[in-house]
């Protein structure tokens, strides 16, 4: 209920029509696309950075990705399939 409530406060902030938390052994990945089909910037990776809690400065913010099209796709499913993994 917690991740819930989290995944739809992000979705209104991004302005995101769909959003999905995908939690591995080692990391979160948020993939998510607006209604209009723009694009993610880096200011989405800001806002997403803001509602992790994530203050200017700190050195987890460089360790958000951002990416879009294809390679978004591409990721998710290696992410997905445990073909990106540490295991």
């Amino acid at each position: 209920e917690r991740y819930e409530l989290f995944a739809r406060e992000l979705a209104g902030e991004l302005g995101a029509s769909e959003l999905v938390l995908l939690a591995t052994c080692n990391r979160v990945e948020v993939v998510f696309a607006r209604e209009l089909g723009h694009l993610p910037t880096f200011a989405d990776r800001d806002r997403v950075a803001g509602q992790l809690g994530l203050a200017e400065g700190d050195p987890l913010r460089e360790r958000l990705h951002l990416l879009t099209g294809r390679d978004a796709v591409r990721h998710l499913f290696r992410v997905a399939c445990s073909l990106d993994s540490l295991v």
